[in-house]
């Protein structure tokens, strides 16, 4: 029965660790390892003695071969994560690590990809009705009897793009085809 207790009372302090605490690693890119240079790194604190949420502690930008560190003395009853984004990726928040401790913590961000689709001779009206594509993009607009758009992606990917089709009829599709998404940073 008092070893049982001993376990409860050592995990309840070791939750509440601070202290010296160092945070080193690379920014990398998540769909092929690359290291990420000029990266913006945020050390961020949430709980603790504020009432106002979320706290920038620490700023500063991954060196040429991508690197970064934070050497900070944490709080008691304070969470700590670090957020990143580079030019050509999205921003990452909640890569959490250990207080009072030397952590070795990559971050690994996703890329971003372009893309612009022209159908030609289609108003956006009927483009609308039978369009599938899986990515995040813009309203249609109709210039000269065409149809054309765009939008973000992941980078290094494919995308299945179909034209024509209607999941809820038996109405067979008019075009299909899948387009390959490059990385802007890789352009």
């Amino acid at each position: 029965f008092i070893s049982g207790l001993m376990v409860v009372s050592y995990s309840c302090k070791k939750d509440q660790e601070s202290g010296s605490t160092s945070v080193h690693g690379f920014v990398i890119s998540d769909d092929d390892g690359r290291r990420i240079a000029d990266a913006d790194i945020w050390l961020v604190k949430s709980g603790g003695s504020s009432a106002l949420g979320d706290k920038t502690i620490l700023y500063k930008k991954s060196g040429n071969d991508g690197y970064y560190n934070f050497d900070f003395d944490a709080e008691e009853n304070s969470t700590y994560y670090i957020a990143t984004e580079a030019k050509h990726y999205y921003k990452r928040d909640n890569f959490y690590f250990t207080k009072g401790k030397n952590n070795k913590l990559d971050l690994s961000i996703t890329p971003k990809g372009y893309v612009k689709v022209i159908v030609e001779r289609v108003t956006p009206n009927d483009f609308l009705n039978g369009f599938y594509i899986n990515f995040i993009w813009n309203a249609p607009k109709y210039i000269n009897g065409d149809t054309s758009f765009y939008g973000y992606s992941r980078g290094n990917q494919s995308l299945y793009f179909v034209y024509g089709y209607n999941p809820a009829s038996s109405d067979e599709k008019k075009f299909d085809t899948t387009i390959f998404v490059k990385a802007l940073d890789t352009v």
